[in-house]
């Protein structure tokens, strides 16, 4: 496969674990979980806030979901176009690497935010992309310099 060609591996490797931490993320904020009073409470509270948006009127809940399902759909959106890209042979490794860079600062950039509000999931998500980007940008085999 053309993707998992010298040079594309690590690449390839960051967008497939973009599109499992997007999986992770849904699974972990959607996923079951029991409701303590405190957070029932809490929830109620945002439910019953209404933002005034001109014609729309979101409550603080409604926010807080749209915040976390953009987070997915955004990891979704960047895995694939990752994937589309190093299967496309036509994209130069050169342009793959830049690409690299771009991925590094982004996730790297999540990751510090992730640690700064002291939430373990885009801290260590953050980690582990970085890895692969750094692969990709240093180890042999990994991206070529151009």
């Amino acid at each position: 496969m053309t993707m998992f060609h010298s040079g594309r591996r690590w690449f390839t490797i960051a967008g497939i674990l973009m599109l499992l931490l997007a999986t992770a993320h849904t699974i972990g904020f959607f996923g079951p979980h029991p409701m303590t009073p405190a957070e029932n409470t809490l929830f109620a509270a945002m439910g019953a806030l209404k933002e005034d948006m001109g014609s729309m009127q979101p409550s603080i809940k409604d926010v807080y979901y749209c915040l976390a399902l953009t987070m997915t759909v955004l990891y979704v959106a960047l895995g694939v176009v990752m994937l589309a890209l190093s299967a496309n042979m036509e994209i130069s490794d050169g342009f793959l690497r830049r690409i690299s860079w771009v991925n590094l600062l982004w996730v790297t950039a999540s990751a510090i935010v992730g640690y700064h509000y002291q939430i373990p999931p885009p801290f260590i998500s953050g980690i582990i992309l970085d890895v692969a980007v750094l692969c990709h940008l240093f180890l042999p085999g990994g991206s070529k310099v151009s």
